[in-house]
């Protein structure tokens, strides 16, 4: 584009008499100049509106989901608190039992759930409770109360 121009001035300089059909390039290559820069501007606009409709519907988005992850953890906390209450709930029945008919009982159930019931107890209660049950089913339980394990992962 500089070299047209250069051109166009070195000529309108040497030949003086030709400087209105120089002026007439000078000017079209100007306004096609124009034209493209418009286009451009134009373009560019347009893209600048598609960018802002896409960051407007990205903010809402998020907004959303934001908002949907702060029910889900208040469900969660929700059904967390229900779970401990339930626990509270067995551990409170099994004490209330007779030793021997809480270790017929643990016995027959679920060793992990067995384990956190026991682990709740009070450990008197708790160190009865294993007296009157199988040395093989308290071998198992007590592996689970040795262990630390978290079935859902923390926030």
């Amino acid at each position: 584009m500089i070299g047209p121009l250069l051109i166009c001035l070195f000529v309108i300089m040497v030949f003086n008499g030709e400087i209105v059909y120089c002026q007439d390039d000078l000017l079209v290559m100007i306004e096609k100049r124009q034209k493209e820069l418009d286009e451009r501007e134009r373009s560019l606009r347009l893209e600048e509106e598609r960018l802002q409709v896409m960051k407007k519907e990205l903010d809402e988005k998020l907004s959303r989901y934001s908002d949907l992850l702060k029910k889900i953890n208040s469900l969660l906390d929700q059904m967390e608190q229900k779970n401990i209450q339930n626990m509270e709930y067995l551990v409170k029945v099994y004490e209330s039992m007779p030793p021997d008919e809480a270790g017929q009982r643990l016995s027959v159930i679920d060793e992990t759930l067995a384990a956190n019931i026991l682990k709740r107890m009070k450990p008197r209660k708790a160190g009865a409770i294993l007296s009157t049950m199988e040395p093989q089913k308290v071998s198992i339980i007590t592996r689970h109360l040795s262990q630390n394990k978290k079935k859902i992962p923390e926030r």
